[in-house]
C-alpha cells in the first residue's frame, strides 16, 4: 500500500518511518530544512521524499504519486504558536488543509487527518464524545476545527473517504519542543516553568498513536468517522512533573506560573469509540513511557 505523509519529518511523521517503512510504500512530504535534518541522522532508502509547502505545492505532490492513503500531519503546532502568528496558522492549517483536499480527491487517495481535542474548548464539566459540539477558544482549535469541516465538506460533496483522529497530548523520544517534550527536556537542562498543575491532561505515547494511524490505514470500518485519541493515562499536570523529577537524578528548580488564558484547566475526551473499533491498541504504562523518553534525551 502507498501512503504519503505530509507533514512527514514531524515528531509524529519521524516515529511512523521508523515503525512502518517496511510495511508501506512512503512517500514524505515536507521543507526542505527538515528533509536535510532528518537525513543527517538516518536512512531509509525504500523510502522517496518531496520537498515542498502544504501552502504551494502540495496539490501536485499527491497528483503526482496517487497515494492510496495521505496522512496530513502539516501544521503550524502549539497553542503559544498560533496566537503569536495566527495569518500563518490560518495559511498553514487551513489552507494547507484546503490544497491536501483537492489533491485527495483528483487521486481517488483517502485523508487520514491528524486533529486535536483542542476542537472541544474547554471540557472541564464532562468527557466530551465525538458527535458533541465544538466549541474552540484559541487560534489552533480554530484551524484544526475549519480544516476538519472542509474536510466533512468533500466527503459529502464528493465521496472523498476519511478519517479524523484528535488526539491529546502526545510524548515520547524525539519529541518537538513543545507540550509535555518541554518540561522533560528543560528539567534535564534543571531548570522548570510550570504553568498551574492542578489541571486533567491526558498523555499519550507517540508509539501508541502511529500504531493507531497504521489501524486506521489498514482497516476500512475507520472511513469516514471521528475518534478521540489518547490513553487510560489522563492525570494532574504536577503529577506529570512529579513523575518527570522522580527519574532524574539531578536538582531541577521549579518554577510555578499562571495558566495562560488560551489553554483549559481540563482536558477529558471520552475514548470509548477508540476502544471499541479495530483501530485500538494497547498503551505505554505512563511511568514506563517517561523513563523510555528521558532516556532518549539523556543520550
Amino acid at each position: 500500500m502507498k501512503v504519503m505523509l505530509v507533514g512527514g519529518f514531524g515528531f509524529i511523521g519521524r516515529r511512523f518511518i521508523k515503525k512502518y517503512s517496511r510495511k508501506y510504500k512512503i512517500i514524505v512530504f515536507g521543507k526542505k530544512s527538515s528533509y536535510q535534518n532528518f537525513l543527517k541522522k538516518n536512512k531509509y532508502p525504500n523510502i522517496s521524499f518531496e520537498i515542498g509547502d502544504v501552502t504551494k505545492n502540495i496539490e501536485k505532490s499527491i497528483t503526482k504519486h496517487k497515494p492510496d492513503v495521505v496522512i496530513h500531519m502539516a501544521a503550524l503546532t502549539g497553542i503559544s504558536k498560533c496566537e503569536h502568528d495566527p495569518k500563518k496558522a490560518f495559511l498553514v492549517n487551513v489552507l494547507g488543509t484546503y490544497n491536501v483536499i483537492k489533491g485527495c480527491l483528483k487521486s481517488n487517495s483517502k485523508l487520514i487527518f491528524i486533529s486535536s481535542r483542542e476542537v472541544y474548548g474547554d471540557t472541564k464539566t464532562k468527557k466530551v464524545k465525538e458527535d458533541d459540539p465544538l466549541s474552540p477558544q484559541n487560534v489552533y482549535g480554530v484551524t484544526k476545527m475549519l480544516g476538519e469541516n472542509l474536510i466533512k465538506l468533500a466527503n459529502e460533496m464528493h465521496g472523498m473517504p476519511f478519517t479524523i483522529l484528535r488526539i491529546t497530548n502526545v510524548y515520547g523520544p524525539e519529541g518537538d519542543n513543545y507540550g509535555p517534550q518541554v518540561i522533560i527536556k528543560n528539567a534535564l537542562k534543571g531548570k522548570i516553568n510550570v504553568f498551574g498543575g492542578t489541571q486533567m491532561i491526558n498523555f499519550v505515547y507517540v508509539d501508541d498513536v502511529v500504531k493507531i494511524i497504521s489501524n486506521t490505514i489498514q482497516h476500512k470500518l475507520s472511513n469516514n468517522h471521528v475518534f478521540n485519541v489518547g490513553s487510560p493515562n489522563t492525570i494532574k499536570l504536577k503529577e506529570f512533573v512529579d513523575l518527570v523529577l522522580h527519574q532524574i537524578k539531578n536538582n531541577v528548580k521549579v518554577k510555578n506560573e499562571k495558566i495562560p488564558k488560551t489553554k483549559y484547566l481540563d482536558v477529558t475526551p471520552d475514548f470509548k469509540k477508540l476502544q471499541d473499533s479495530p483501530l485500538k491498541t494497547t498503551f505505554k504504562n505512563i511511568k514506563s513511557g517517561i523513563f523510555e523518553t528521558i532516556e532518549w534525551y539523556s543520550n
